[in-house]
């Protein structure tokens, strides 16, 4: 695995009393870097690496999740409450486990389908992310994710290494490629998991729009520590005062979403 996966997600220590802010500045961060993350060498690589049969996507999927349970031991305590027998053999034939792990296939199908057309995926993972946290303990996501992460990077680097057609310098540039796509999913996620309204019942679903002014962080400011007064401030918060915690009338909406494009 060499240090692809040694430094935890994104490289960035996630203290259990910092790890709002610690997503929060990971996603403002690698928010910045879109131009980066998704060029064209970027997208080519990530295409070619990407298993074509749907048999072969069922297994990396569930190699991800059989990954996580293995390293997760309250991941392993979800699955008993919900019934479900952890031991990997099993799950593996298990109908809910195959059905997640094509539901994630699906998720990197999507990011690389997205990443090629130019366009953004926060709203589609912030989804994802807000379903889960619907359904997992409320102790559980940070480990989840981080779980989650290395997981994933241990079956694309296993892929990639397998891939004798490849000399060195390309196989790193292959797994570095689904490195950074891996960790712009995860840090969208995750800022999903503790920016948005915390009632699972809401229906709003607000994701932050990327303008110049309003989201993307000047050099210098990603790096400054949030204070216990400014970490209320997320990034979700930029275009909702605290006032607006319910669902509120499409205007009202429309009004916030001018008012961001506007750079306020």
């Amino acid at each position: 695995m060499g240090n692809l996966c040694s430094q935890g997600i994104g490289g960035i220590e996630t203290y259990a009393d910092e790890k709002q802010k610690n997503y929060v500045r990971r996603f403002s961060d690698y928010w910045s870097k879109k131009d980066y993350l998704f060029d064209e060498q970027t997208i080519v690589t990530l295409r070619a690496s990407f298993p074509n049969e749907l048999e072969q996507q069922t297994r990396f999927g569930q190699q991800i999740l059989l990954g996580i349970v293995r390293r997760e031991p309250e991941f392993l305590k979800l699955y008993k409450k919900m019934g479900t027998n952890p031991d990997p053999a099993v799950l593996q034939n298990n109908s809910a486990f195959i059905a997640q792990a094509q539901r994630y296939v699906s998720t990197f199908k999507m990011a690389v389908f997205m990443a090629e057309k130019e366009t953004f995926i926060e709203n589609q993972l912030m989804a994802i992310g807000k379903r889960h946290r619907e359904h997992l303990p409320a102790d559980l996501p940070m480990h989840f994710w981080h779980s989650f992460y290395s997981a994933v990077l241990e079956v694309i680097v296993e892929k990639v290494n397998e891939n004798d057609s490849l000399d060195a310098n390309e196989k790193l540039i292959f797994a570095k490629s689904w490195e950074n796509l891996i960790d712009y999913v995860v840090s969208v996620v995750a800022w999903a998991f503790y920016c948005l309204e915390p009632n699972p019942q809401s229906s709003r679903l607000e994701p932050v729009k990327k303008t110049q002014k309003a989201c993307q962080p000047t050099a210098g400011k990603a790096e400054k520590k949030p204070t216990a007064d400014n970490e209320s401030k997320k990034p979700s918060d930029r275009h909702s005062s605290p006032e607006n915690k319910k669902p509120e009338p499409k205007q009202h909406k429309e009004e916030r979403r001018e008012k961001a494009i506007r750079g306020h």
